[in-house]
């Protein structure tokens, strides 16, 4: 009679199976059921919001974000981090813009030099963690201060030159009737993911990050990965930073500033998980978005700065925690 009362409570192999699949659609869909859910109570609350003119403001505006954000995914994927995003797109504006000095002319040199310092820094952050074996976190980190550091050495304080036209209409201008920003954006998203998920490098990124030493035991040099990783993030941070460049139009030696940890709490609502292994590009556009939605609601509430740097916070803890507790159950 006990053991009937006990076996009555016990999971049985169906139940398990049931909660296996529930855990595995949250942590796959989820978070494409918050930002609905998100979309359509702001839509509810602000007036106009679904028209397509209001719809671009905040897309422009998330194309700087989201661009680096899937650099980032690379990276995080790979198991890794790379703090030196924001001082990277700032040293990058800053010396191109003092090439280009408002003029077209010298628009090819100043994307030669901007993608140049972007690939030199995602070498050397490479090398260093494959090579050196430190921590991606403290080079990247040094990388972030040494970066400012020179900056502003050679500055100054005080950014010289200016953008020129062609810049700034990369990220004010419109193609049938898009903002350019957009249309980037989406290319990346497009380019990415099919890397991430229908090449050999993807699976390779995924496997390096799931488990080092089993990935070389298959065949994958991690080292030469991590590498690759870091310079794919490089780069479309220096792409992100022309475009935040053209868009704002003014040297700044800020520019980039914060988006270092932005791009990390959007690649983590997103999804992707601390350590490596797992995420998506599609998780990190939908962390980008739910950001960037929350950001505009806050403003339009008059919210100061320091309860919306609270609710970030909050959002990125909540995001980590349902993700955990997911992959625990």
């Amino acid at each position: 009679m006990i053991q009937k009362y006990f076996d009555k409570w016990r999971p049985t192999n169906n139940n398990i199976t049931n909660s296996g699949m529930r855990i595995d659609w949250f942590a796959s869909y989820g978070i494409y059921v918050v930002l609905i859910v998100l979309f359509i109570l702001t839509s509810f609350f602000i007036p106009n919001f679904l028209k397509i003119t209001n719809l671009f403001n905040p897309l422009r505006f998330a194309s700087g974000l989201g661009i680096v954000a899937i650099g980032q995914t690379f990276v995080m994927i790979a198991g890794e981090f790379d703090l030196s995003i924001g001082a990277l797109m700032s040293t990058v504006a800053v010396f191109t813009a003092e090439i280009m000095n408002k003029s077209n002319e010298n628009v090819l040199q100043a994307l030669f030099v901007g993608f140049g310092i972007a690939i030199i820094v995602g070498l050397i952050n490479g090398i260093l963690v494959t090579k050196a074996k430190i921590p991606s976190f403290i080079i990247t980190l040094a990388m972030m201060i040494g970066l400012e550091g020179v900056r502003l050495l050679h500055t100054k304080g005080i950014p010289r030159g200016g953008v020129a036209p062609l810049i700034r209409e990369l990220g004010h201008g419109t193609l049938w009737n898009v903002p350019i920003p957009i249309i980037v954006f989406f290319t990346v998203i497009l380019i990415s993911s099919f890397i991430l998920e229908r090449t050999t490098l993807g699976r390779q990124i995924y496997a390096t990050g799931g488990n080092r030493i089993a990935s070389l035991f298959a065949g994958v040099n991690p080292d030469l990965i991590i590498m690759i990783s870091f310079l794919i993030c490089s780069s479309v941070t220096a792409l992100a930073s022309f475009i935040l460049s053209g868009y704002v139009g003014v040297v700044d030696n800020q520019l980039g500033r914060g988006y270092e940890l932005d791009s990390i709490a959007a690649v983590v609502v997103g999804g992707t998980i601390i350590g490596g292994g797992k995420g998506r590009v599609s998780g990190t556009v939908a962390g980008v978005l739910i950001m960037i939605i929350l950001f505009n609601v806050m403003a339009l509430m008059n919210m100061n700065i320091e309860s919306r740097l609270i609710i970030k916070g909050l959002v990125l803890i909540l995001a980590v925690a349902a993700y955990s507790r997911a992959s625990t159950l």
